[in-house]
């Protein structure tokens, strides 16, 4: 647990409570009430005793009177990622809550105070509880129950008080441009203005908690970012639960204006109808997987950039129904995520279709990553430098003006032809590219026409944007098999080399079950079970005998040679680009 320091104001840390105000409040009257009450019966028993104690009796402090005295130290209370912390007395407390949704009332609680700690689970609301809690840390500590109670008091309060603030007002929602300090506007222009401004969003965007794949990292900022435009991006993260897609999500999330985010985990059939502003949004979805009425809305908003409704209406004056056509202009950049590989193929040609890394080594980063947030210089940096990255990022996209792109290098680009669906692919590498451009636009030249404004794409924009195309994200895309089914592929040939070698038979006489995968992999059932089932369908295993609902399935490899890249070599590289254009 950190060591006590100023706490941080309001603006920067969600749930952070004024202190001054705080005095003022029910639960801090009890708490000062219940130590001057401490304080003044220790006050009375010594007036009663006899004048003739030496000095060091009179030096003498009774424990439960200094636990007093030390309540009547100003309280520190903030909130980092939904823990509650609190400090009063020297005593530390840290609070998770044990349920998800409201507010967070039954906690898992942990108090430290002169290096000991305390461990305990207990709903806040209950006043039985709360002297439960006391009595036990009175029995272990010998810190007075009233002065326990009263930091629960006053806890509960803060707590109750922090969830009635909206979460527009915690994260300085309705803030424009205007509305940014001389300091905000400093911080946010620099970053701007850094030549290696695409470094920094990846590296702030790891600094925030999300462990490596800085493709994935920028490619969603930039998609984010691309509200602001004409052409938004559109992104969608198919992979495992727990591989970090929703967590990569809510950390670009964090980042961005919250006025300029609309974020659902769910949809009714008719919910995008309704809601009142959907122009240069951020708009998250949760599940990529809906109703067909759903994926059609989801479609038109993507392609068409409004949605249009037909509703029947009675008139007020005659009475008769009539029908009205309901038209709502849509410029969102999405974002979804799924576990379910089979997206709809008509939705999923306008996105990024990507994956996330389900490598063991990535798994170990991670762990290393989690570990790190309960050192020192991690609940530090929740506290102090987490903060300072979301506001500089925040007035930074706060900035960004809307202007247009004009890409002089466009006429040299090329790419490849062979998939129908490459014709959108090919329209959101330049969308791509011009977000690049747009994210960068104080560090270029404007420049009229007579009729408009714009910037121009350069060298350095298209460079970040070829990087985070052809280093992983194109291939993704085209590649119908996602990355978890080509690494089952994998372990699949090396088995089967293995049993060649040792066997001496041809491949094609090796078979095998899902156990046997299971037991060579280390996944588990449904993860092996799953991407047997894509490796069937695209011919890469061949079921030999068995497979039904009661039966053992038996698979043999067909393709040993793997599968073959998908060539992209047909787009120029910044090296080409340079030498046609100089």
């Amino acid at each position: 647990m950190a060591k006590k320091r100023t706490p941080v104001s309001t603006a920067t840390i969600p749930g952070d409570v004024n202190d001054s105000a705080a005095q003022n409040d029910s639960a801090t009257q009890r708490a000062e009430a219940a130590a001057s009450n401490l304080v003044e019966s220790h006050d009375s028993t010594k007036s009663q005793e006899p004048t003739g104690t030496t000095g060091n009796e009179s030096a003498r402090t009774d424990p439960a009177e200094s636990e007093a005295a030390k309540t009547s130290t100003p309280p520190q209370f903030w909130a980092v990622d939904g823990v509650w912390y609190y400090e009063r007395g020297g005593r530390s407390y840290e609070l998770r809550p044990a349920e998800s949704g409201g507010v967070a009332r039954r906690v898992r609680i942990r108090l430290e105070h002169q290096s000991r700690r305390q461990f305990d689970s207990l709903d806040l609301v209950s006043s039985r509880a709360r002297r439960s809690f006391a009595a036990e840390i009175h029995r272990v500590w010998a810190v007075e129950p009233a002065v326990i109670e009263a930091d629960l008091a006053d806890i509960l309060d803060r707590i109750e008080r922090a969830a009635e603030k909206p979460e527009a007002q915690e994260r300085s929602a309705g803030r424009t441009v205007d509305d940014l300090t001389e300091a905000e506007r400093t911080v946010g222009m620099e970053l701007l203005r850094s030549p290696d401004v695409a470094a920094r969003v990846v590296a702030d965007i790891q600094a925030l908690g999300y462990v490596g794949e800085a493709n994935n990292s920028l490619l969603v900022y930039l998609a984010a970012t691309s509200r602001k435009l004409a052409s938004p991006l559109s992104v969608i993260i198919v992979s495992e639960s727990a591989s970090g897609k929703s967590y990569l999500v809510e950390t670009v999330r964090k980042m961005m204006p919250i006025d300029d985010v609309v974020a659902a985990t769910s949809l009714s059939d008719q919910a995008l109808n309704y809601i009142e502003d959907l122009r240069h949004k951020f708009l998250i979805l949760g599940e990529a997987v809906h109703s067909e009425a759903v994926e059609h809305q989801i479609r038109e908003m993507l392609s068409s950039k409004e949605l249009r409704r037909l509703v029947t209406v009675k008139e007020p004056e005659s009475g008769r129904l009539v029908s009205h056509m309901i038209s709502t202009p849509v410029v969102v950049a999405s974002v979804m995520s799924s576990t379910r590989h089979r997206l709809n193929p008509e939705n999923a040609s306008r996105c990024f279709v990507i994956g996330t890394d389900e490598s063991d080594e990535q798994t170990r980063r991670i762990h290393e990553a989690q570990r790190a947030k309960y050192t020192i210089e991690g609940v530090r940096a929740r506290r102090e430098v987490l903060p300072t990255i979301i506001s500089r990022h925040q007035a930074a996209q706060l900035l960004l003006e809307p202007v247009a792109v004009v890409n002089p290098l466009a006429e040299h680009l090329d790419f490849p032809a062979h998939r129908m669906r490459l014709r959108r692919d090919h329209e959101r590498f330049l969308d791509l590219i011009a977000s690049v451009a747009f994210l960068r636009q104080f560090q270029k030249e404007r420049q009229h026409d007579g009729s408009f404004e714009y910037i121009e794409v350069d060298l350095a924009d298209y460079r970040i944007a070829y990087d985070i195309m052809v280093g992983g994200v194109l291939e993704q895309t085209l590649r119908e098999l996602p990355r978890a089914a080509l690494r089952l592929l994998e372990h699949i040939r090396n088995y089967v080399a293995r049993r060649v070698n040792e066997e001496g038979v041809e491949p094609v006489e090796i078979t095998f079950t899902q156990r046997t995968m299971r037991e060579v992999t280390g996944a588990s059932h449904t993860w092996v079970k799953e991407h047997l089932r894509q490796l069937v369908e695209y011919e890469y295993v061949d079921v030999v005998r068995g497979g039904g609902a009661r039966t053992r399935g038996f698979y043999r490899l067909v393709a040993t040679n793997g599968v073959r890249p998908v060539s992209i070599t047909t787009i120029p590289t910044p090296q080409d680009m340079a030498e046609w254009t100089a």
